[in-house]
């Protein structure tokens, strides 16, 4: 792993990129297993988290410019979808909760991306 990384977010992501720029490839593996202790008691740990991945993000985009469109631009309009669906919710007087949170993490990464 590239240890400018300081968070434990994305580093695995860009490490598979440079395997892939030297055509290694990535084999999925159903069976395989990894667990991970992320148990969150509200919702905020977790917004800190995605701030986190967000400036992972942006490391990763400085020293690979082509995976901007896959790691910002499409999670962001996807954003803009969701936030138009919240909305017209909210109008008709059918708000969800996880739609709220959808965007508050999704608000977080992009913070978390451009504030570096």
């Amino acid at each position: 792993f590239d240890e400018n990384f300081r968070d434990a977010a994305f580093e695995d992501t860009e490490l598979a990129y440079r395997w892939a720029l030297k055509g290694r490839e990535s084999i999925f593996r159903p069976a395989a297993v990894c667990f991970h202790d992320h148990a969150y008691a509200t919702i905020d740990p977790f917004l800190r988290r995605q701030r986190a991945a967000g400036r992972s993000v942006r490391l990763a985009v400085r020293k690979h410019p082509r995976m901007f469109a896959r790691t910002v631009l499409q999670p962001a309009a996807v954003g803009v979808l969701f936030a138009a669906r919240h909305a017209a919710r909210t109008i008709l007087q059918r708000p969800r909760q996880q739609d709220s949170w959808d965007l508050r993490t999704r608000y977080a990464f992009l913070r978390g991306f451009f504030e570096g």
